[in-house]
């Protein structure tokens, strides 16, 4: 048997579930209507007319937490974990524009853009239920109780 690593890869072809037994308010339509929810450490994109799912695989932990840009395109995501972190990711590219991490620990289970789309507030799952606003494009904290 050799002890190589074998020539194949693996690709993702389909999530199948959707994270709801202790998740709420995470399901939402894109700007351009295509469906958005997350499942394990996935964020999910699905096209209901092309019958397609498409990932962002920036988390290492499960997704606890999702909010939904106020135009559309950006979703933000929490996970749970010892240091738990929160990616803002563009629904088109499905790539990270911003990673929030070091403040929150446990998990962070809940989170809200603001009304103008410039802050986003993240609410972590520790005994005191501390509570962060971020300017989410810089990455920085400007708020925290």
């Amino acid at each position: 048997i050799p002890a190589s690593a074998p020539d194949s890869k693996l690709r993702l072809e389909w999530i199948h579930g959707y994270r709801a037994s202790d998740c709420k308010n995470n399901v939402r339509y894109a700007s351009n209507g295509d469906i958005c929810y997350h499942a394990a450490r996935a964020g999910i994109i699905y096209n209901p007319i092309e019958h397609k799912q498409r990932y962002n695989l920036d988390h290492t932990e499960d997704i606890v937490s999702f909010a939904m840009h106020p135009e559309g395109q950006l979703i933000a995501t929490g996970e749970a974990g010892e240091n738990p972190k929160v990616v803002v990711w563009d629904t088109d590219t499905m790539k990270a524009v911003s990673i929030m991490v070091g403040f929150h620990t446990t998990a962070v289970t809940q989170l809200a853009f603001s009304e103008d789309g410039n802050k986003l507030a993240t609410v972590g799952q520790d005994p005191n239920r501390c509570l962060a606003v971020y300017d989410w494009r810089s990455g920085s904290k400007i708020f925290s109780s």
